[in-house]
């Protein structure tokens, strides 16, 4: 019902702006852009399902995932997860479109602030392309031999930082444009930081995760550790990588990212996935994904507490006098308006 009725919003606002030429511009040719690229993708992503039955690609998706099992490989359960990061980020988008017939005293809303600037919009679509080129890449390399795996891992932790790329570029319109939509438009505020922040984040931590897993299975198959030995590797990074993000998040990128909280969500589930795999062996590293699914699980509750410590007794904005947006925007770099 949700989808619909916002999909027939889209709609009714891509007729508007067609028929309102001060309303084209290069940022409203990005996003579409962007829309276009991701639908695209997510197209892919279904075909890759059926597998030959598509003509697209030589086996299904679930087949491939078979022949690469790891120690580490979760119950496909934690698929559910890609539904909910679609259904996510379409919200978002839904949200961007109809914010372009939305006028302000300004000028139109999506312009003035331009909250999320050309840069968002350019790292999603190659951020798309990327998400193609790997569906491919893993389909007629990886599973027919496994000779091409480093260059699928290293392709899947290029969408990762891609991702992080994009939240970088609307944490940073957050920074320069928030205090001026807490003071007029906190909802929309609100609504960037859920939708937008914590669903790039949801994306960018399921691909983090899943460079951890390419890693577990280049280290199998390419090298001659034992894939116990290479299991305990990854999980030991995947913890550091956690607790390292848990200090930078809270102590130094404070301001930028104090409301993006999707990311341990993903690491639970996936955790808790794979040490429910029937498929894999029950061996020492099912307890040791346990422990870290624990340490995980504690992270999570006291990133909560300390972020609504933070929002209650350091609020980012008081009540100092604002430049308009307009003047702010005078000041920012081409790849940042």
């Amino acid at each position: 019902m949700f989808l619909s009725r916002g999909l027939f919003n889209v709609g009714t606002t891509i007729v508007k702006i067609l028929n309102m030429g001060e309303c084209i511009s290069v940022r409203v040719f990005l996003m579409f852009l962007a829309l276009i690229s991701y639908l695209i993708a997510l197209t892919f992503n279904i075909l890759a399902l059926f597998g030959p039955w598509t003509g697209a690609f030589m086996q299904t998706t679930q087949y491939v995932l078979s022949k690469s099992t790891t120690h580490l490989t979760p119950d496909r359960w934690v698929l559910f997860l890609w539904d909910v990061l679609n259904i996510w980020l379409i919200g978002m988008f839904i949200y961007l479109i109809h914010n372009l017939r939305r006028r302000e005293a300004y000028t139109w809303m999506y312009t003035t602030p331009a909250v999320l600037p050309y840069g968002f919009y350019l790292s999603w679509i190659v951020n798309s392309v990327l998400n193609m080129a790997w569906l491919f890449l893993y389909d007629k390399d990886f599973c027919v031999c496994h000779r091409k795996m480093v260059p699928t891992l290293l392709i899947t932790a290029l969408q990762a930082i891609s991702n992080c790329v994009i939240i970088m570029f609307s944490c940073y319109g957050l920074v320069v444009y928030g205090a001026w939509l807490h003071k007029y438009h906190n909802n929309d505020l609100w609504l960037i930081r859920i939708l937008v922040q914590n669903g790039v984040a949801l994306y960018a931590t399921w691909w983090a995760v899943a460079t951890f897993l390419h890693l577990t299975v280049v280290l199998d198959h390419q090298t001659p550790i034992p894939k116990t030995d290479a299991a305990i590797m990854v999980l030991v990074l995947l913890q550091l990588g956690l607790i390292g993000w848990f200090v930078i998040e809270n102590w130094y990128l404070d301001k930028h990212v104090r409301y993006i909280l999707t990311v341990y969500p993903v690491v639970i589930l996936v955790l808790a996935a794979s040490v429910a795999n029937p498929a894999t062996p029950g061996t020492h590293i099912d307890i040791m994904s346990a422990v870290i699914l624990a340490i995980t699980s504690v992270i999570f509750i006291v990133r909560i507490v300390m972020v609504l410590w933070k929002h209650k007794n350091k609020p980012f904005y008081g009540e100092e006098e604002l430049m308009s947006p307009v003047d702010i925007a005078r000041t920012q770099k081409l790849i940042f308006m």
